[in-house]
């Protein structure tokens, strides 16, 4: 015989191919000894197949599904902005705190820098000053 001839004719020890709308293989279960083990393995696949139908109901539900994912980014943003609301809240008790003798002492630490070391100082006066005659001796002109 060919290999064509071959290939025509079914294997008796395969097992028969599964078809495709053909239903899934019932779960074994044991036997029960009693009608009390009827009972209860009765009552174990009504719950296991009453969660599976649930399960599947809610996979089912798209608007459950987007109003639950709204909801959690609604939760997500409005922790963020209570983060944020006490982070102000914390800026703003600190900015009480300063008084204007700090604000003084402040000033006074900056002029006592720049009596130190006043090239750095001085060059960005000159700039500025710069900066303000070009300004007004070349911004005049265009207007």
């Amino acid at each position: 015989m060919s290999n064509a001839e071959n290939a025509a004719e079914p294997d008796p020890n395969a097992e028969p191919a599964p078809t495709p709308n053909a239903a899934p293989a019932p779960i074994a279960e044991p036997v029960a000894e009693s009608p009390e083990d009827a009972q209860r393995q009765i009552a174990q696949t009504r719950e296991r197949l009453g969660e599976t139908v649930q399960e599947l109901a809610q996979k089912a539900d798209v608007k459950a599904q987007a109003q639950q994912r709204v909801q959690e980014g609604k939760d997500e943003v409005r922790a963020r902005v209570d983060g944020l609301k006490d982070k102000a809240l914390q800026v703003g008790s600190r900015v009480q705190e300063v008084t204007p003798e700090q604000a003084q002492q402040a000033a006074g630490q900056l002029a006592q820098r720049a009596r130190e070391r006043p090239a750095p100082w001085a060059a960005g006066g000159a700039l500025a000053v710069g900066v303000l005659l070009g300004w007004a001796l070349f911004g005049r002109r265009r207007g």
